[in-house]
């Protein structure tokens, strides 16, 4: 018995061709992500602030025609105007200027934090995940140790070690902000290993180290951006917060913690020597708010359209 009639065989006709349309181009990972991105309007106001903050912190010289030093004791504690959009301090010292030069401190302390985290944190994870068994259990103590540390004392031990700095706000911030992206990298490298192209790359005899670098960390990137979009600006407010309590950087450098910390014991009587630093850490840690919840829902396939 024929298991195919001819009439199987017949080529279909041209009206059947609309059954084969394609209703939408073929797109990778990585451009639909993109597509998702530029639908949502808060992340695109979140892109366009952080980009903005981080040009103004690059080329802060160029946009004042103010020098940071330059004191103005004649006119101390002046409202804003013309001449001093954010009015005088109580050096006579131009605010706009200030805030300028604060936003130099207070990103490089994020973006240098942000890196030891992606390093450290990428590293620790993917190596403990991959390993597993013993090695594991080990490596999650010993995160766990770390963590219990309130982030004070490593600082004041960093602070006695090398001195009081912009380095030893620095290297406290990165020893204890990259738990939470080796915890992230850990649960993603175990959900991975047993994949059908780590087992093909280890029946290859790729070795451990080029494994995890070019398998992954590629598949790990969604969550390593996601948060690191968070992390920046957990790491802007814990430097303000340091600061403000009298632990930043010292003198001359000024971040935006250090400005609201000195404005603050006459608010009530000069308010715009604090509003300025501080709408302008809102600002910051909004837009990377903003950025982080859309790489986080673009990059999400379940809520893929």
């Amino acid at each position: 018995m024929d298991i195919y009639s001819p009439q199987m065989m017949e080529p279909l006709s041209k009206e059947n061709d609309s059954l084969y349309v394609i209703t939408r181009p073929s797109i990778s990972y990585w451009q639909d992500v993109f597509r998702r991105l530029k639908q949502s309007k808060l992340t695109m106001v979140g892109l366009i602030l952080v980009v903005l903050i981080t040009l103004i912190a690059i080329f802060a010289p160029l946009l004042t025609p103010y020098d940071y030093y330059s004191q103005d004791l004649q006119r101390v504690n002046e409202k804003p105007s013309l001449d001093h959009p954010f009015g005088l301090d109580g050096f006579g010292r131009d605010i706009y200027t200030r805030v300028l030069y604060g936003s130099r401190i207070s990103m490089t302390v994020a973006y240098a934090s942000a890196l030891i985290i992606f390093f450290v944190g990428v590293l620790y994870g993917g190596v403990s995940g991959y390993m597993g068994g013993r090695v594991d259990m080990i490596m999650m103590r010993i995160l766990d140790v770390i963590s219990g540390i309130p982030i004070l004392l490593y600082l004041i031990l960093l602070m006695v070690v090398m001195g009081p700095g912009l380095k030893s706000i620095i290297i406290s911030l990165g020893i204890t902000r990259w738990i939470g992206m080796a915890r992230m990298i850990r649960a993603e490298v175990l959900r991975l290993k047993n994949y059908e192209f780590v087992l093909a790359a280890q029946a290859l005899g790729t070795n451990s180290a080029r494994i995890l670098i070019h398998h992954f960390i590629p598949n790990c990137i969604g969550v390593i951006i996601v948060n690191l979009t968070f992390a920046i600006p957990q790491a802007i407010f814990a430097e303000a917060f340091l600061s403000f309590l009298g632990l930043g950087v010292s003198a001359p450098q000024a971040s935006w913690g250090i400005l609201t910390a000195e404005a603050l014991s006459s608010y009530m009587i000069y308010p715009h020597q604090l509003l300025f630093p501080s709408l302008a850490i809102c600002l910051t840690i909004l837009a990377y708010n903003f950025l982080g919840d859309g790489f986080r829902d673009a990059m999400d396939p379940k809520l893929r359209t």
